[in-house]
């Protein structure tokens, strides 16, 4: 067997939103990882050193999840399968270490949708059996639509959303201070004084064509009340304004509460490993299916009716 004077180092991380783990999954790796620590050592699978871990991270040592002496090492995937499944919530790691002589594999599946693997041998094939391992690993990945993605496990949208939430808020506020000023401070003239552009125009004409004396003060004080703005009216445009800004300001927040929940319904990872979290996992499928095509897409279709409605009852 050709072998490396030193031994060959290798690591990848593979970034997997929304990735689950289940027994299936499991098994795969597992028997794969272990061919690869045994591939032309002429040893069997029964030779090969396996260590479990899952559990919580302490706090401040996220970057050495195995130091907790809360967490038990386990020697087969069974007893981590029954330690999981009596885990009263999700492990925020599942790692899986092998050793055979000079060849071992290490996979540390993390909660934030990141799987890392290391691995070292004087093997010259190692890597190319690393790549057998490398496809069982993607396979944990559930290739959710691009939309899914894009919103659930973007920060970006719910981002935008905050900031829209804020901005249309201290819009909506300005504009509510300006028509209680309005409505305090200003009055209403004959509305046949505050006359458009084209009539001012017209009237300027008249005044300067004829030589009544009269028309052409009428015509000065015209120019005074150009610019005013009938109380009555301003409150009525107000109104509607501080109307469509309030319907947007309630869109985007339904629209940042069914983003948040149904962020739950796709979760960054998950561990679907013995069979209080198979159940779990099935339960999430079935409301996941439920919420987005029934409500959801009713709540979409209400707003956006109501939106139409809204823009046709206040169009004059």
């Amino acid at each position: 067997m050709a072998e490396y004077e030193h031994p060959v180092r290798t690591s990848r991380i593979y970034d997997i939103p929304g990735y689950v783990l289940d027994e299936y999954a499991l098994a795969c790796i597992h028997k794969t990882a272990r061919e690869v620590v045994i591939t032309d050592s002429g040893k069997s699978s029964d030779d090969v050193t396996l260590a479990c871990w899952c559990g919580h991270i302490p706090e401040g040592n996220a970057s050495m999840p195995f130091t907790s002496k809360s967490d038990r090492m386990y020697h087969t995937i069974e007893r981590l399968i029954i330690q999981l499944d009596a885990t009263p919530k999700q492990p925020q790691f599942v790692s899986l270490s092998y050793q055979l002589d000079r060849t071992g594999v290490s996979i540390n599946f993390h909660s934030n949708g990141k799987i890392e693997f290391s691995g070292f041998s004087n093997n010259f094939n190692f890597e190319f059996y690393v790549n057998r391992l490398d496809n069982e690993i993607k396979r944990c990945d559930q290739e959710y639509p691009w939309i899914v993605k894009r919103l659930i496990f973007s920060p970006q949208p719910l981002k935008i959303l905050v900031a829209l939430f804020l901005g249309i808020f201290l819009v909506l506020l300005l504009n509510i201070s300006h028509y209680f000023y309005i409505r305090n401070e200003y009055g209403n003239i004959d509305a046949s004084f505050v006359q458009d552009n084209d009539a001012y125009f017209q009237e300027i004409e008249t005044a300067l064509t004829d030589d009544s004396m009269s028309k052409k003060l009428d015509a000065l004080l015209l120019a005074q009340l150009r610019e005013f703005r009938n109380t009555q009216s301003t409150i009525q445009n107000g109104e509607i304004r501080n109307l469509l800004l309030s319907i947007v300001f309630l869109i985007t927040i339904i629209l940042a509460g069914m983003l948040k929940g149904i962020s739950r319904l796709y979760p960054v990872s998950f561990f679907a490993l013995g069979h209080r979290w198979k159940e779990a996992w099935k339960k999430n499928k079935e409301s996941r299916k439920f919420w987005v095509v029934t409500v959801i897409l009713g709540l979409v279709i209400n707003i956006l009716g109501g939106v139409i409605l809204a823009i046709f009852n206040l169009s004059p």
